[in-house]
């Protein structure tokens, strides 16, 4: 089945016109649906139940089991990175949008990777333009905060290639988010869309989806109302080599996220460990049609689970046409095919490559450098994710479906790899029952106070007390910051506490005293003495988290050999299999473990005015 770019986009625009196709009663979020899987002709309403949605399926040892609760600082970066292919001026009406509709703008950061050739304008230029418009007493204000990676248009090769090169621009932020370069933020975007992310309930959530048009922006540039956009839905295949080609669906009445089988490289909103442990893989050279869906089989497979944001968090639209002036540039990297001989071979190694790495049948030669370092690894199988996103590697037109319907969370097989990301947190105490088809872990023997080595109880206790130093300084206006913090600290600390495990209960409870204290001091005048007595009980607790009978050795993980011979060997049976026209699966990859901090510093706010007025010139 063949695809056109501009069909697809007549599709999505379809959809966007759908969103007010059916009324809104007022109960839960559900959608309408004709699935041609199921020889439905006619829409078909689809009730979701999203306060499930964590709550796995399956055997009863299993439903006890959840992903790991949402860690949000007090304080906290974000960053937005952007692949500009020639849209210099759309791009830089989106950084503005970014700096000049943000609650805090001084904890936003941007980077770009600007393809451009010739005289195409420059993103950030293009920024400079307008923030002179709606800051004229300074000098591009907020350029620190922009980086831009340079890049010749004309070597380009595609959306994932540039994608890739995105992750070099994560600093100490602590969320990420990957937009499109013609697209455009609301006002508050970027408290709304963390609000939105918590409401997930899942430290491992990431929001995607294709945004909504710019015609749903509310008055003033505030956050859309009525129905938001879903991704379950993907164009018929026809073989089992075939690439799903989705689009997005409306869902009505949607008050939280609610969980996808798939991402869509519009928006893309969550934690940066996310970014450093799943790297984009940069060797997808020429492939547009199925870079998302593999972008997907990496996170899910890597421990993340997908979500569309509620109309909530739909805090971000997008530009669904051209919008280029004439004669001024390409809107597609295939520009550069013409003139380039090596494209053919390239092309078909990237979509092999893709293939391979989904477990599909293919033909021809394929690229498996570095496949460790973008596929090693996974917490839950490719298998398990052609399960979960419906789509057959065998046989498609009789086991292709598509994903409406309410999923549910599915647990690791190997949650030490998650365990060692996020310290402190467990997916089994030591006396739950192996939930089915996970294997037993012969570390998992519950949590202690090895979850928190030295080091992070170090930076812990470093954040809290410089908080701390800036109260006794006079700026009580952060007392409520600080409890948060607390709060943050404790739910990680009573997280990992077993019901044998007294030193941690004690701990926790010298952590639960220490937060009320501080309430108190937000309730009441504070003194010197209220003051010294919280720094006492500071102390106590960090003395306690760091004496030498708490504190035991951290475990260690392993990295297994380079498997290039195996992936070789996979290679050549997969050619093989598809001469054959049977598909086969795939092989084990590898992908080192990054360390993740539980805590750090993080920069000051800034007051900040936002700025009420659009730029003299239209930016459709």
């Amino acid at each position: 089945m063949v695809y056109t770019r501009s069909a697809l986009l007549a599709a999505v625009a379809a959809a966007m016109s759908g969103a007010f196709a059916a009324d809104t009663p007022n109960d839960g979020p559900y959608m309408m649906i004709a699935n041609p899987h199921h020889n439905e002709t006619e829409q078909q309403r689809i009730e979701l139940h999203p306060a499930v949605q964590n709550i796995p399926l399956g055997p009863d040892d299993a439903a006890s089991l959840r992903p790991p609760p949402p860690r949000v600082p007090a304080s906290f970066d974000i960053l937005v990175t952007i692949a500009n292919y020639r849209d210099g001026r759309r791009c830089g009406y989106a950084v503005w949008t970014a700096f000049a509709r943000a609650a805090h703008p001084d904890r936003v950061f941007v980077g770009v990777v600007d393809q451009t050739h010739g005289d195409d304008p420059r993103c950030v230029d293009e920024y400079c333009k307008l923030a002179s418009e709606s800051w004229p007493d300074e000098e591009c204000k907020y350029k620190g905060h922009v980086q831009v990676d340079a890049v010749d248009a004309k070597d380009s090769k595609g959306p994932a290639v540039a994608r890739a090169r995105q992750r070099a621009f994560i600093d100490d932020q602590e969320f990420c988010m990957a937009i499109d370069a013609h697209t455009q933020f609301v006002f508050d975007w970027d408290t709304l869309v963390v609000k939105d992310w918590v409401r997930a309930d899942n430290e491992m959530a990431i929001l995607s989806v294709y945004p909504l048009g710019y015609d749903r922006v509310g008055p003033n540039f505030t956050a859309p109302t009525g129905s938001s956009n879903h991704l379950c839905v993907y164009g018929g295949r026809n073989a089992p080599d075939d690439i799903p080609i989705q689009w997005p669906m409306s869902i009505f009445n949607s008050a939280q996220p609610q969980m996808q089988a798939f991402w869509g490289g519009g928006m893309s909103f969550g934690k940066c460990h996310a970014e450093l442990h799943v790297p984009i893989d940069g060797h997808l050279n020429w492939v547009f049609y199925g870079e998302e869906y593999i972008r997907a089989m990496q996170l899910w497979t890597h421990g993340y689970d997908l979500y569309s944001p509620s109309v909530h968090g739909s805090v971000l639209l997008h530009n669904y046409t051209n919008g280029k002036p004439k004669n001024c540039c390409s809107t597609s990297f295939f520009e550069n095919a013409d003139h380039n001989p090596a494209k053919p071979l390239e092309e078909t190694r990237g979509y092999n490559r893709l293939r391979a790495a989904l477990h599909f049948p293919f033909a021809g030669e394929v690229d498996f450098k570095d496949m460790d370092t973008y596929y090693g690894r996974p917490v839950r199988t490719v298998d398990a994710f052609l399960n979960f996103s419906k789509l057959s590697n065998t046989d498609p037109v009789k086991l292709d479906d598509w994903t409406c319907d309410q999923l549910h969370w599915v647990p690791y097989a190997v949650p030490e790899i998650v365990e060692a990301w996020l310290p402190g947190w467990r997916m089994r105490n030591a006396t739950t029952t192996t939930a089915a088809g996970v294997a037993p872990s012969k570390t998992n023997t519950g949590a202690t106070t090895s979850d928190f080595d030295t080091a992070t109880a170090d930076r812990l206790f470093a954040v809290l007390e410089d908080k701390l130093q800036e109260l006794r300084d006079g700026d009580t206006s952060e007392l409520e910051l600080l409890q948060v913090t607390l709060d943050d600290v404790q739910k990680q600390l009573t997280a990992s506490t077993e019901k044998k495990d007294m030193e941690l209960q004690d701990l926790a409870a010298k952590l639960e005293r220490l937060a009320d204290r501080v309430d108190q001091s937000a309730k009441n005048a504070t003194n010197e003495n209220q003051w010294a007595a919280i720094s006492s009980q500071l102390a106590d607790t960090k003395a306690a988290l760091l004496s030498e009978e708490v504190v035991k050795a951290s475990s260690t993980l392993t990295q297994t050999d380079n498997l290039q011979a195996q992936f070789d060997a996979v290679a050549k049976q997969q050619h093989d299999a598809m001469v054959a026209n049977v598909a086969v699966g795939g092989a084990l990859m590898v992908l080192v473990v990054l360390g993740f901090v539980l805590t750090r510093p993080t920069k000051a706010s800034q007051t900040y005015a936002p700025v009420e007025r659009e730029p003299p010139t239209p930016h459709a």
